[in-house]
């Protein structure tokens, strides 16, 4: 009978990294000695070492986040972070008779991502007047 290979090599292990493609979903190259990947999944990445090398990553890193606020600024884009604006569904508390939950919803455009900031606040303020004519119409915010 023969030992497993791990017994005899206690080191050599396989990357397991995941891959996009359809055959494999899991790297099976073995992992460099000493690290849990291959070298084609940051087995052989040690990165900077030397303060001056970290600084260099960092001042680069911080130059990268000005250029793209720079680019975001002049394209008039919002910063994406947060939850994402939209439509919202405010949960009510359940009326006695009712099983089901009644909700407040707004519609704005589908394409609120690609707007800039003024149409986004008069998308919302189109919003706004959709639920004032709604109120003034049922005495309530509730859609029925």
């Amino acid at each position: 009978m023969s030992k497993p290979l791990q017994a005899s090599q206690p080191w050599r292990r396989r990357c397991n990294a995941r891959c996009r493609q359809p055959p494999q979903r899991y790297c099976h190259n073995w992992a460099v000695r000493g690290k849990t990947r291959c070298k084609f999944h940051g087995g052989m990445s040690t990165g900077p070492k030397t303060p001056e090398g970290k600084a260099r990553v960092v001042a680069a890193m911080v130059a990268g986040r000005r250029r793209w606020v720079e680019r975001m600024k002049a394209a008039g884009q919002k910063f994406p972070g947060g939850r994402k604006p939209g439509s919202r569904v405010v949960k009510v508390a359940k009326a006695n008779t009712a099983a089901r939950e009644r909700r407040v919803v707004v519609q704005l455009p589908k394409q609120y991502r690609h707007m800039s900031l003024e149409q986004f606040l008069e998308a919302g303020k189109e919003a706004l007047r959709q639920l004032q004519e709604r109120f003034e119409r049922t005495g309530s915010l509730l859609s029925e």
